[in-house]
């Protein structure tokens, strides 16, 4: 939801389902913001400083923000894979808006939000990794979807969280267990 002035908005978006749209909960459209890309997530960021709305996508091949106010991209993050990219949080860490996404690749990226920098990348595994999820600022919790190609023809698919330290790049705990890919992971 994006919040101005006590109204709230949706924005929609999905894979050949461009341009990003934004409806208040009525259900009028209150503006489209162009978008030519394959999107897998769609998230918000307000600035509290500059008092603008960030919109970010993650795409196959990148992830981009969007300026709401003046409806142009802001940054590409572009990690210059064609993998695709699923999940992305934004957050505050030592004065720097930081962009973590999760790619098909196996790797974590974290980027300066407001400079386009990649300013770390964890390669966590072969696995596709999907959901993450961010606690206590410090660590990243992990859904993975494991493909053992060595037993693929018996469906040796299953799926892993895995617990990273974003500042020291390492995992530091792994859950196991599940039938296939973890795809959504929620901490309260």
């Amino acid at each position: 939801f994006l919040n101005f002035k006590n109204e709230q908005y949706i924005i929609t978006g999905g894979i050949y389902c461009n341009p990003i749209k934004v409806f208040n909960l009525k259900g009028k459209k209150k503006k489209n913001i162009n978008d030519s890309s394959n999107i897998y997530l769609i998230d918000i960021y307000y600035d509290n400083k500059l008092y603008k709305n960030y919109i970010v996508t993650t795409n196959y091949g990148y992830v981009q923000s969007y300026d709401y106010n003046n409806n142009k991209q802001f940054q590409k993050y572009n990690a210059n894979d064609y993998s695709k990219h699923h999940s992305l949080i934004i957050f505050q860490k030592e004065e720097i808006v930081k962009l973590i996404d999760s790619s098909y690749d196996g790797n974590i990226r974290i980027w300066d939000l407001y400079t386009g920098l990649l300013l770390k990348r964890i390669k966590i595994s072969d696995e596709e990794l999907y959901n993450i999820c961010l606690w206590n600022n410090e660590y990243l919790f992990v859904g993975c979807k494991n493909v053992n190609l060595n037993n693929y023809e018996e469906n040796k698919i299953s799926g892993i969280i895995k617990l990273v330290d974003i500042d020291e790049g390492c995992i530091v705990n792994s859950l196991d267990g599940y039938n296939y890919g973890v795809f959504i992971i929620k901490n309260f």
